[in-house]
Parts: C-alpha cells; structure tokens; sequence
C-alpha cells in the first residue's frame, strides 16, 4: 500500500520538529567536542542563521497576509475601509522608502546603487520615521496611559483583603516613586525600594519560572508528537 501525500504532510513536519528540537537542545546543554571541533558552537552558529532565514520569511508571509485582510476590507467596502486602502499604499511605498533611503539602507554609499537614489529617499525616509512613525508611536504609548490607569482603578478598589493589600501596596510604591516623597515623608523611598526588591522580584520570580516550565513541557510535547498542531501535522 503506497503512501499517500496526506501521510508526508502529518510526518515530515513531526520528524522536523523531533530533529530540531533535539539539536537546540544539543546546542544548550551537551557540548560533544571532536578535537577542536565543537557540535554546540556549530549548531549555535548553524542554527542561527536559519532562525534568521525563518524570521524574515515569517515577516513576508505576516506581511502578505495583512495585505489579504486589507485588500478584502478594501474590495467589499467594509466599514472604515478607507485605513486600509491608506495600509495597502503605505506599507509598499516605506519598505521601497526604506531599502533605498532608510538607517539600513541596501547601499548608502552607492557602491552599485547610485548615490543620488540614496540621497534622494533618505530625507523623505527621515520625515516618514522620525516625523509621523515616531510621533504615532508616542502617540500610541500616551493613549495606552488612559487604559492603564482605567485598569488601576478597577484593580485597586478594596473589595476584600487580597486587593486592599494590593492597593496599599500601589500607594506606597507610588508615593516612593514620586518626587515629593521626600517632601512629605522620607520612609517611602525605603518602603517603595522593599517592596520592589523582596516581595515583587519573588512573585515575578515564580511567574517566570511557572512559564519557562510549562514552556520546556510544551516543547517537549512538540518534539515527541503529543503536540500537533505547531507542526500542522493534525488538527486545523
């Protein structure tokens, strides 16, 4: 009985992921050395330059679909569908703006591109990145402050022991953070600097841990086939 091709798209995939998955894990923790050969500076240095390579054909493929969302929102009039006609044109014309213009322009000093190209975009790139990017970014993170201190209010009512702890807790880092703390009482830089140092670096401490276990079970899940669905090898 043949193999059909249903039956490669569900194993090479897992045999992928089984593959390197033990060589990253190779490249951590064994370091097999054959004279001065070394398997784990190897794979570090091998490893990496594919890991670039399949960062770069994942912004592609990101790139590729935000412009199959758009163009759809484009095409059938979607509500607000003039931003994505706006997404359509910008995306195109800063990433030419950008190779020929930009910090890491493909050839600013015009060894097989003209200079007069790079000296032509570079000032537009300029007043796109520092001009309107930056600005939007700035702009971003201000209106994100609005949310923030919505979500701080709502965490930091006194509804039952757990959250008044909380809220106390908030008041004192942020009386201690604030310049007129010393104005008012010098103890609460001390108090802010205990409760960064000792009860919040454990609790974050324990998060990170938590995740970076559950993480290694993940990935082991992945490697030995009990996770499928990374590997598009069952599931949707």
């Amino acid at each position: 009985m043949g193999i059909s091709l249903a039956d490669y798209r569900r194993s090479i995939p897992l045999l992928l992921a089984f593959i390197f998955g033990l060589l990253y894990a190779f490249e951590w923790y064994v370091d097999i050395r054959i004279g001065d050969f070394s398997l784990s500076s190897f794979l570090e240095k091998e490893m990496l330059r594919y890991f670039n390579a399949m960062y770069s054909i994942a912004i592609g493929i990101g790139a590729i679909n935000i412009f199959r969302i758009h163009y759809r929102t484009v095409s059938r009039r979607r509500p607000y569908w003039e931003f994505s006609l706006l997404v359509l044109i910008l995306i195109p014309v800063m990433a030419i703006i950008s190779t020929l213009g930009g910090r890491y322009a493909i050839d600013p000093k015009g060894e097989v591109i003209p200079k007069a190209v790079y000296d032509f975009f570079n000032p537009i790139w300029n007043v796109l990145y520092w001009k309107v990017m930056s600005i939007i970014n700035v702009m971003m993170f201000a209106l994100l402050g609005f949310f923030i201190i919505s979500a701080g209010y709502r965490a930091f009512r006194a509804r039952n022991l757990d959250s008044a702890i909380l809220l106390l807790a908030g008041i004192l880092v942020v009386m201690g953070q604030a310049p007129v703390n010393a104005a008012v009482w010098p103890g609460f830089e001390t108090i802010k600097n205990w409760l960064m140092d000792v009860p919040n670096v454990a609790g974050r401490r324990g998060i990170i841990l938590g995740a970076a276990i559950g993480g290694l079970a993940y990935g082991v899940r992945v490697i030995f086939a009990y996770e499928r669905r990374p590997t598009l090898a069952g599931g949707e």
